[in-house]
């Protein structure tokens, strides 16, 4: 007789007053949450409402992951959020809370993918504010371009080394082409342009 995997059972979300998980943040974060994150998260929080539970230990004695956002949620004044218990205690919740944030780190990011994605967001909606996904301008306007692109120099500075200091996107490098090809002459750029 052949027998059937249980469906595991889903964890449960329950709501937690902002107040009491301040209470229950694990005292042994070693993650640091600059009011710059913060701010972000804030201003996320606001755009897309709050879409990521906190978790907490298996007896809901400690928080083991969104202690930023239970900052951010605190600091715009919201009273409640969602979370979800596990069934990890003691040492194994400690190491998830270490994990969580080890193996997160550890993602790369595709500047291409990231550009085109960044790109098809101003294509969709040109009114969008682009910052609500945690890159500044600059970052923004160094991948997909904008109002801050860089123009070349008048021709006397390597379009190479400009290219890195503005960390210029292929995008970005791609519209201005035209004037670094016009400097192609006077300098070494082919080299470059190929490994582009």
């Amino acid at each position: 007789m052949a027998t059937t995997a249980r469906k595991p059972k889903a964890p449960v979300l329950e709501m937690m007053e902002v107040s009491a998980l301040r209470k229950i943040m694990h005292p042994g974060n070693p993650q640091v949450h600059p009011d710059s994150q913060i701010a972000k998260l804030v201003r996320s929080m606001e755009e897309f409402g709050f879409t990521n539970p906190i978790l907490l230990d298996k007896d809901a004695t400690k928080v083991l992951a969104g202690h930023g956002r239970i900052e951010a949620a605190e600091r715009k004044g919201d009273k409640w959020l969602p979370c979800l218990r596990t069934k990890l205690a003691g040492a194994k919740a400690d190491a998830y809370l270490i994990a969580d944030n080890k193996t997160a780190r550890e993602a790369r990011t595709d500047r291409e993918v990231l550009a085109d994605l960044l790109g098809g967001i101003r294509e969709q909606d040109g009114g969008f504010d682009l910052t609500l996904t945690g890159y500044d301008e600059g970052e923004v306007d160094s991948l997909v371009g904008g109002p801050g692109d860089p123009e070349f120099p008048d021709g006397d500075q390597d379009a190479t080394m400009v290219m890195l200091q503005y960390k210029m996107s292929k995008p970005v490098f791609e519209r201005l082409r035209p004037q670094i090809d016009e400097f192609s002459e006077k300098i070494e750029l082919q080299p470059f342009v190929q490994e582009f």
